[in-house]
């Protein structure tokens, strides 16, 4: 049987984050609440725990993954153009299409290009401290129902998830927007919980 463990909204309970680490160092997975969906990760250097989740998600071959990661530690894992800083630091509910360091493993980028977002709660801002980037990707299977709440994650993933951290229903039933960054100027790629409006205001 899959272990879940609810959460209270105000308190982390002690021990989860190095709990949660050592699942994804040994190469494990994760489903954690995020404010948009539930997220299926994976530590983004594991090659252990990517495998596992391209081969639970039923992903097609090529598709990108997308990466949680700190605000501090972006330029560890991608480029960044001068003229986006204004959007990186925004605040708001994006996603992020940039150019990605060598570093980062192919299986989870497009043509060279990450999928990045922010942390959107403290329990993953302090999983992103403790144990890096992780994956950002909904908790479902590909083409599956959207992971709204746990139930949905588990009827979806059942057994081939270590951990399901229980936050409750989401806040929005919709993804972020995904901003491209790569180019010389904002292009919206999906429009979600952010109006398409509001980022070209930022981008000026």
């Amino acid at each position: 049987m899959a272990e879940i463990i609810k959460l209270d909204e105000e308190k982390i309970p002690a021990g989860l984050v190095d709990r949660v680490k050592r699942i994804l160092d040994s190469g494990g997975l994760i489903v954690y609440p995020t404010t948009t969906l539930y997220g299926l990760g994976a530590g983004i250097f594991s090659d252990k725990g990517i495998e596992k989740l391209v081969k639970v998600k039923g992903r097609p071959k090529g598709m990108p993954i997308s990466v949680f990661t700190l605000r501090e530690k972006i330029t560890d894992i991608c480029d960044i153009p001068v003229w986006g800083i204004k959007i990186l630091d925004s605040g708001l509910a994006l996603t992020f299409v940039l150019q990605a360091k060598p570093n980062v493993p192919s299986v989870l980028t497009q043509d060279g290009t990450l999928a990045v977002r922010f942390p959107d709660n403290r329990l993953v801002e302090d999983i992103c401290k403790a144990a890096g980037p992780i994956t950002a990707t909904s908790a479902n299977r590909h083409g599956g129902p959207e992971p709204l709440e746990i139930k949905i994650a588990l009827d979806e993933l059942g057994e081939d998830v270590d951990l399901y951290l229980d936050a409750g229903k989401t806040d929005f039933g919709k993804g972020t927007t995904i901003v491209d960054m790569t180019g010389t100027e904002v292009k919206i790629i999906r429009e979600g919980i952010i109006p398409t409006e509001r980022v070209i205001d930022l981008y000026g």
